[in-house]
């Protein structure tokens, strides 16, 4: 346990030490607006997930390996990640004065950047797995 605490506290410091880094100096709005749009999209695609149908499955579990701790945990997981998404979309459209439209937000994720190489790093990362002996 001593392990996975030092390694959560040395994520959760490399995150702080991003955050003072950024906000060290003024940024224009574009810039923020910018990163507001990718971490918006990014919940986005969470919530498409979340939507899927994973819930109706979970229940039909429910009693044949899915525990009553597991069905209440995980809507409630799901809870969050929505209203992560919601938050981080009010923000933006407060900053932004302009409301979040999910569909044009969700086509520009597709193509942006930063998700084609995430596509490609899961790409590889499917591929080493195959390769890699467990």
């Amino acid at each position: 346990m001593v392990e996975i605490e030092d390694v959560a506290a040395r994520f959760r410091a490399g995150e702080a030490e991003v955050a003072r880094t950024f906000f060290s100096q003024p940024r224009p709005l574009a810039q923020h607006l910018y990163w507001l749009k990718v971490q918006v999209s990014r919940e986005l695609r969470n919530l498409r997930e979340i939507f899927r149908g994973g819930l109706t499955s979970l229940v039909d579990q429910v009693d044949r390996g899915v525990t009553g701790e597991e069905v209440v945990a995980e809507p409630r997981g799901h809870y969050y990640e929505t209203r992560h998404y919601a938050m981080l979309a009010y923000i933006l459209e407060g900053l932004g004065r302009a409301p979040v439209d999910w569909k044009d937000l969700d086509a520009e994720r597709a193509n942006a950047e930063w998700s084609v190489w995430q596509r490609e790093e899961q790409k590889r990362r499917r591929a080493w797995e195959k390769l890699s002996p467990l």
